[in-house]
């Protein structure tokens, strides 16, 4: 289940000691209720349907969603974005017919994409991603393929002639792949980001609802 409570906070005002117990029975009630109920998880989040993409995933509705394009959008709480999800498609199809992979090319083609979320250069310097930290694969509850990808970040300082490492991620990498049209819908907390723990799991969460909508 995703939480709404992620993105949006409410406090308990103090109006008695009773009142609170109160509160929190009904609040421990309602959680029982939402993690046994078959249609509870349509109460506590929001479906993003994709119409050029087909595809579908559930969202925290205490978080705003920011539409760019079919597939494009950032997923904000407060004045932070927790999750920003794009659709790789022509950069797939020319990585196949560039490829020289003639095994696992869905792995191979995310292998070399997500190292896109660590590269900048500047002035001063200039990050990349070489390395996985760690490579989980899974299966969405719709059946479909994703890898979740944790990578070690190098910050260059042409200045001080220096290296800094640090972990960047998760990210997932998600194949929506259609009849003669390889797609890969890519989620991930931001540009040379690692994201909390909460965020971590709410993406989690996210791509376990993706599925094709044929």
């Amino acid at each position: 289940m995703i939480h709404t409570g992620h993105c949006a906070r409410e406090g308990i005002s103090k109006i008695g000691l009773v009142f609170v117990v109160l509160v929190l029975f009904l609040d421990l009630l309602a959680g029982f209720y939402l993690s046994t109920s078959t249609i509870a998880y349509g109460q506590t989040t929001t479906s993003y349907i994709s119409r050029q993409y087909k595809f579908v995933l559930e969202y925290p509705t205490g978080c705003k969603l920011k539409r760019f394009a079919d597939g494009f959008f950032d997923l904000v709480g407060g004045q932070k974005v927790n999750v920003r999800s794009s659709v790789e498609d022509d950069t797939f199809r020319i990585f196949l017919r560039q490829s020289k992979e003639r095994g696992d090319t869905f792995k191979a083609f995310a292998r070399e994409r997500v190292k896109v979320i660590c590269a900048a250069d500047g002035p001063d310097g200039s990050t990349y991603c070489d390395n996985a930290e760690s490579v989980r694969e899974g299966t969405t509850r719709g059946g479909l393929r994703y890898l979740e990808y944790y990578l070690v970040m190098t910050r260059e300082d042409s200045l001080t002639n220096s290296k800094e490492r640090s972990r960047v991620g998760p990210i997932y990498v998600v194949d929506i792949s259609q009849p003669a049209q390889p797609l890969a819908l890519m989620l991930f907390p931001g540009y040379r980001t690692l994201a909390s723990q909460d965020d971590a799991r709410v993406m989690r969460e996210m791509v376990e609802t993706v599925r094709v909508d044929e």
